[in-house]
């Protein structure tokens, strides 16, 4: 597939390259299982997803099957792929996605589904499920969403309930023996259905449950240490380390608490194992400790202290906390690390709409963690409330306004974020029956709370009323939705997720065409037959039912792990005595200590490199990527490589490296260069240890000491020369140019037009056989692009064209030196 010729006209072509380090290439000649993973959204919002992560890894550890990773394509993409008629492929081995045996998607938000039916038909694949032939792929569905998946049962061949690290190998195991036979597809189905945890809705029985699955215990061979580490940004760019799965807090509202259920901690040991090999695997310089609430880990203190030991030079992160979890015990376990923002939920505003939710916090403890968290360098909070909570009153929404303020006074008005979303009614909550406020009713609200912020100059996000409509009718839906869906995404509904992209009106008129009232599954379900009530979650209708009827009276049920048990259903005893059996390994010393190489003991050379000159080039398909992105890639790959370079002071401490000017995006470079910078001597081989990590497309070249006081490349650079080709310029025209004393270009500048003369620029323009060479110059008052250059003898469009920065100099006098020979 020629993929090249194309990308460099559509958005961000980083998205669509693969070849990322540690991504998994296999023959598909050589397993006997072809499974491709998705998550229906954006490269970047798909890469962050840890489910993903860890059942890639699975699959790709066993030597009969292999993974490979498709996500959604913006429209941009989508439009070229529809125009030239080339099917959605994945990213591993650009392969067409309906070759693949199993297509797995992880749904954890509603408002994705649509974007799922399009990478369905992006590759050929028909979207419902009757319709699929024997070659079609089988298509299964994960993730949380699906605690209630009949909303688009009718789309898929099968589903997983609950956790997928165990149930994907039965998958694999019952699905490769069946190939090799080439069964029907309705016997694959009828296979899949007798794995527990596997929902096939066209041959479910109104009679038959389906119970979650869930590892019993949580082991390091389950997480990737190795994960794929992607060329441009995603929003989370970092390591991404599970410590424990589930929460005994009860908070009613929430979906993952209930479900997620029972709570299991990964040993510190472990925790501390995957992170340092992970950091050392990858090069980010940062970990990020993953759970519903990372201070509830039992042993949260010794992870903390062990990897700040073991992991230097990287920032530890964790997740949303507890308005409760920030004491000053703990901030002094934290007083070493990075603190720009820490994030709490109070979700409500008064103690006793907290006592109704069951969210146990106090205002004097919110207003005390606050107080820790500035005198202890923390300079943003960001909080979390909820409105349209069961039983809410004025009173409530006035409660948060009040407890604002008081915060306000601890922290100061800029060092404060307001985030408020409406309340969703989730499945196999205590709330799983209650009704949605009104969407007029909540705009009510918002205008409240809104002209209130106002006046305090606080910052805050809102989540549309809209949106937590669309999130309540899907979580709690049937199969009649299936057709509501269908003609959103028919009528273009795409990324709905992204507040930009979100378009109400679609989906009125999808309800609208269809006949379906979405007002029934968001108003009160008190004595309807829920859905979803085939699933056994583990967690008792009984225990849920007095957990709602206990909201209703405004009591609280305590936290299990700190008192009795609540009788939730989902422990047996053994599994409810583990938690206080958790023990702390001895930690071992590692050979490795990231940012701290144990060297042999080496002879230095005569004098201290303290600062090198680093030539490299870029080619293939990483001219896609961005410059930021490309310091990023390489800062990564030196940080793998354990040299013992230098690093800024201050919490976050950063690599010393400075690069040259930067390359533009879709052009490939011969000679590019950046500086580095070490403390101390070193004898390392630079360049054969950054090519040993560095990917295809990259290529040190060589490697050179330099004056430490020495100006910087981006200082005594005013050359850039550039070759462009195969290209059509009459040698005629070029000396025309050339004897100019101006030559006026239109350049667009915030959507107005002005005149640039481009002669000042320009130092050497000449033919080379069939290309054209033209050396660019940096000016006090700036430089011209390639494209407004070409634009001047009518070339408009650069796609096709090979472009490639052949080299840099600095000018001393009529002479041109390389930064290498400065």
């Amino acid at each position: 597939m020629n993929l090249e010729r194309y990308l460099s006209s559509v958005i961000k072509p980083g998205r669509y390259i693969g070849k990322e380090l540690n991504a998994v290439v296999k023959d598909h000649r050589c397993v006997d299982v072809k499974i491709a993973l998705s998550y229906p959204d954006l490269y970047e919002i798909g890469m962050s997803n840890y489910g993903i992560s860890i059942l890639y890894n699975i699959i790709n550890r066993r030597d009969d099957a292999l993974c490979e990773r498709v996500f959604a394509v913006w429209r941009d993409f989508e439009i070229l792929l529809r125009h030239k008629r080339i099917p959605i492929f994945t990213l591993e081995t650009r392969t067409e996605l309906s070759l693949f045996d199993i297509i797995g998607f992880s749904l954890e938000y509603e408002l994705t589904y649509t974007n799922m039916l399009n990478i369905l038909d992006l590759a050929n694949i028909p979207i419902y499920s009757k319709m699929r032939g024997e070659k079609d792929p089988i298509i299964i569905a994960g993730g949380t969403a699906m605690s209630n998946p009949e909303p688009v049962a009718d789309f898929l061949d099968a589903v997983v309930i609950g956790e997928g690290e165990e149930v994907i190998n039965e998958i694999i195991d019952v699905f490769k023996p069946l190939k090799a036979q080439n069964v029907e597809r309705k016997k694959i189905l009828e296979a899949f259905k007798t794995i527990p945890g596997v929902y096939v809705p066209s041959l479910h029985s109104d009679d038959e449950i389906v119970r979650r699955r869930y590892l019993k215990e949580l082991t390091r061979e389950n997480y990737p240490t190795s994960p794929v580490v992607p060329y441009i940004p995603i929003t989370h760019d970092r390591l991404t380390v599970e410590i424990m799965r589930g929460c005994t807090q009860g908070c009613r509202f929430c979906q993952a608490g209930f479900i997620s259920r029972p709570v299991r901690e990964l040993s510190v040991d472990d925790v501390v194992s995957v992170a340092t090999e992970g950091i050392r695997k990858t090069g980010w310089d940062e970990v990020s400790l993953l759970s519903l609430s990372a201070t509830d880990h039992t042993k949260i203190d010794g992870i903390i202290k062990s990897l700040k030991s073991k992991i230097v030079n990287t920032s530890i992160s964790l997740p949303s906390l507890r308005g409760d979890a920030i004491t000053q015990e703990f901030a002094n376990v934290l007083k070493d690390m990075r603190k720009s923002s820490l994030t709490l939920a109070p979700e409500a505003g008064t103690e006793r709409l907290r006592r109704v939710i069951n969210k146990n916090i106090t205002d004097d403890v919110i207003l005390n963690s606050c107080e820790v968290a500035i005198k202890n360098g923390w300079k943003k909070l960001k909080l979390y409330f909820m409105i349209g909570l069961p039983t809410e009153t004025s009173q409530d929404l006035e409660g948060i306004i009040d407890l604002v303020k008081r915060i306000q006074r601890i922290t100061g008005r800029n060092a404060l974020k307001i985030s408020i979303s409406p309340f969703v009614p989730k499945p196999h909550t205590p709330f799983q029956r209650m009704a949605q406020d009104s969407q007029e009713l909540l705009k009510e609200k918002e205008t409240f709370i809104i002209n209130e912020f106002d006046k305090m100059r606080i910052e805050l996000n809102w989540r549309k009323p809209e949106v937590s409509f669309l999130e309540a009718a899907f979580s709690r839906g049937t199969r009649l939705l299936s057709k509501v869906i269908e003609t959103a995404w028919k009528m273009g509904s795409r990324f709905e997720e992204w507040s930009e992209e979100f378009n109400f009106s679609i989906w009125k008129n999808a309800f609208d065409d269809t006949g379906v009232d979405p007002f029934q599954f968001t108003s009160s379900l008190k004595s309807a037959e829920l859905p979803w009530a085939f699933i056994d979650t583990g967690v008792e209708n009984q225990f849920l039912e007095r957990e709602e009827e206990k909201a209703r009276l405004g009591k609280e049920t305590l936290d299990c792990a700190k008192s009795s048990c609540n009788n939730c259903g989902v422990c047996d005893e053994e599994t409810f005595m583990k938690r206080d059996k958790i023990s702390v390994k001895s930690s071992r010393e590692e050979d490795f200590q990231f940012g701290r190489r144990k060297r042999k003991k080496v002879t230095f050379s005569p004098f201290s490199k303290i600062r090198v000159r680093v030539r490299f080039s870029k080619r293939g398909d990483l001219i896609f990527i961005s410059h930021l992105d490309t310091i990023r890639l390489i800062t990564r790959a030196i940080r793998r490589t354990g040299i013992n370079v230098a690093y800024t002071k201050g919490f976050r401490k950063r690599l010393r490296i400075a690069f040259g000017p930067p390359l533009p995006l879709s052009v490939s470079g011969t000679k590019e260069y950046f500086d580095l910078f070490f403390e101390q001597p070193f004898s390392d081989d630079v360049k054969s240890m950054l090519n040993g990590v560095l990917p295809e497309g990259l290529e040190i070249i060589d490697v050179k000491s330099v004056f430490i006081k020495s100006p910087s490349i981006s200082k005594i650079v005013s050359l850039l020369h550039y070759r462009v080709g195969p290209i059509e310029i009459p040698e005629e025209r070029i000396k025309e140019f050339l004897k100019k004393d101006c030559a006026i270009v239109k350049r667009k500048k915030e959507d107005v037009e002005i005149e640039l003369d481009i002669k000042p620029f320009v130092h050497t323009l000449k033919r080379h056989n069939n290309d054209i060479d033209i050396l660019i110059r940096f000016l006090p008052e700036g430089s011209v692009k390639l494209n407004e250059i070409l634009s001047f003898f009518g070339i408009q469009n650069l796609n096709g064209l090979n472009i490639e920065r052949m080299s840099m100099f600095a000018e001393r006098g009529e002479e041109l030196i390389d930064p290498f020979d400065y």
